[in-house]
């Protein structure tokens, strides 16, 4: 039998007419319950993570936490191209400070939601392939498989003249984010591709 086509219908939600099967809303998420759900995707607010992960504790079931990582630096540039913000501009005759104009939802992620989890896996973002292979003999297979021909993209192709830093330099830049976001001192600890750490790491 050959493999199903991802073939994706893109329907709207009636009940929240922003919302489709592309970005289901967060209250239908609930709804519906994650009881079949080996891997739960869901970039959100970090307590959020306490009631998701509570079902599946329930349950008596291990949790494992996959953080993907990247060097605070290209991390940034990266949000303020997604926020359309020209960094040469940004930081003209500015301090470090102003970065925060391009901060993406900081608040998906804290120290304290750790103890949500059992282990966390520290990743490179670019390396899914590694990923897919440590995790093939933990999930269930699909008894359909699915053959994609898409890639999905949320960001266009940056540009380099539009990324001098200019008096906040690269060093100061990155000490400034790791000030501010507690995410980039965790994934220092990520070591090659990926990185499998037990839990508790910090006393909360």
């Amino acid at each position: 039998m050959q493999p199903f086509e991802d073939v994706f219908i893109n329907r709207k939600d009636p009940r929240y007419p922003r919302r489709h099967r592309n970005k289901v809303a967060q209250a239908r998420m609930f709804d519906w319950g994650f009881h079949n759900c080996a891997l739960v995707s869901h970039e959100t607010e970090w307590t959020l993570w306490k009631k998701i992960t509570q079902r599946f504790r329930e349950g008596g079931v291990p949790l494992v936490m996959m953080l993907p990582c990247r060097d605070p630096v290209d991390h940034f540039l990266s949000m303020c191209n997604y926020k359309k913000i020209d960094v040469t501009h940004l930081f003209r005759y500015k301090s470090c400070e102003v970065a925060k104009k391009c901060f993406i939802q900081p608040e998906r992620f804290n120290m304290s939601m750790l103890s949500f989890f059992d282990k966390v896996i520290l990743y490179q973002y670019m390396e899914i392939p590694a990923i897919l292979e440590l995790l093939r003999p933990k999930l269930p297979a699909r008894i359909l498989s699915l053959t994609s021909k898409k890639r999905y993209v949320t960001n266009t192709a940056r540009k380099v003249e539009s990324e001098n830093l200019g008096a906040c330099t690269r060093t100061k830049l990155e000490e400034f984010l790791h000030s501010e976001w507690e995410y980039y001192g965790l994934c220092d600890r990520l070591k090659g591709r990926y990185s499998v750490l037990d839990l508790p790491l910090y006393k909360q």
